[in-house]
């Protein structure tokens, strides 16, 4: 699989910012535009561009994962990755999942992060999108003195589970994700329970 580069896409007069997905026989498996345009720092976007609206046209299977897609800036909206996780579970008649694993299990955030006013909350975001959500978080930024920091955040964060955080060299970088460690973080912590219990059950008194 590859993720293509972040561009604009040009479609009946409207400018998107687009994410592209493509297996290894060059088919398409998913394509997302970004819902959340950024007007701050070095960003001027909604001069140009028009937001998304379908947040499941990101999601996609991967070699046994499930991932799901966001663009740059939608990091800073909670619920919206709260929707790419609970993507095939948002309609209102859907059936809560059956297992733990059923779910989005990776987030890819593909990003031109610059060293502005906003660059130093990306990582606590990152961070925070993952363990709130019991998700891998996938942040790829481009490379330069201006921009880099792509990083890997498991699902759990803490002195013994540390981020992957690369430098502002270009290159391929690799890391291993593991299932274990995604069981764990949702079985042993509350916050992917309570994720489905406030989908599923939002009138029960878990707060009680």
């Amino acid at each position: 699989y590859e993720s293509c580069k972040t561009s604009s896409e040009h479609q009946n007069n409207t400018f998107y910012i687009r994410q592209k997905v493509v297996n290894s026989s060059g088919l398409l498996v998913a394509s997302y535009d970004k819902i959340h345009l950024c007007d701050y720092g070095d960003c001027r976007e909604t001069r140009f561009f028009t937001p998304g609206r379908d947040v499941s046209s990101g999601s996609f299977d991967c070699q046994g994962w499930k991932l799901g897609l966001i663009v740059c800036a939608d990091i800073r909206y909670p619920l919206l990755c709260r929707q790419v996780v609970l993507n095939d579970y948002i309609q209102e008649d859907s059936l809560p999942p059956s297992s733990v694993l059923d779910t989005c299990q990776v987030i890819l955030q593909p990003a031109c992060f610059s060293r502005d006013l906003s660059f130093r909350t990306w990582k606590s975001f990152r961070e925070t999108r993952a363990v709130e959500n019991a998700v891998y978080f996938v942040g790829t930024n481009y490379a330069g003195s201006y921009y880099g920091e792509s990083s890997v955040i498991p699902p759990w964060v803490d002195e013994n589970h540390e981020p992957l955080i690369w430098n502002t060299e270009s290159g391929v970088f690799e890391a291993v994700l593991e299932k274990d460690a995604l069981l764990w973080a949702r079985e042993q912590m509350p916050y992917y329970r309570f994720l489905i219990q406030d989908r599923f059950y939002p009138k029960s008194n878990r707060f009680l």
